[in-house]
């Protein structure tokens, strides 16, 4: 369960720069937890501890499906956030693309799903 200082879950490929997110995180006393591929039937709610959300086996997730990298933020307030985000750019970190925050929305969602919904509100957006 995240702690009362809230949870980030990333999956970064980039050692160095996922290194970089975790000491920041513990900086700001943030959780941090790294996601893998095999997370992706998994529900965003189940990811964060909360009971009864299981995963889902019948997504279909096309063979050989590259995991991109992914910032998800998860019970941190808006103060915690606007510090996170700020001392994430001045410490020149490479940018992620997509970054999501847990809602009511989406926590039933798979991670997959969510990475599919960011993609189509990345492209929407440029």
């Amino acid at each position: 369960m995240a702690s009362a200082n809230g949870m980030i879950l990333m999956y970064v490929a980039n050692e160095s720069k996922r290194k970089q997110i975790e000491a920041l995180c513990t900086e700001l006393s943030i959780t941090s937890k790294k996601l893998k591929p095999s997370d992706m039937n998994k529900t965003v709610g189940g990811i964060i501890g909360i009971k009864g959300l299981k995963d889902r086996k019948n997504i279909s997730i096309p063979l050989g499906y590259m995991f991109p990298e992914l910032i998800v933020f998860s019970g941190i307030d808006d103060k915690k956030l606007d510090v996170f985000l700020e001392s994430y750019r001045n410490e020149g970190i490479e940018k992620v693309e997509l970054k999501a925050i847990v809602t009511p929305h989406n926590i039933k969602w798979t991670l997959y799903e969510l990475v599919q919904e960011l993609k189509k509100e990345n492209t929407s957006i440029r």
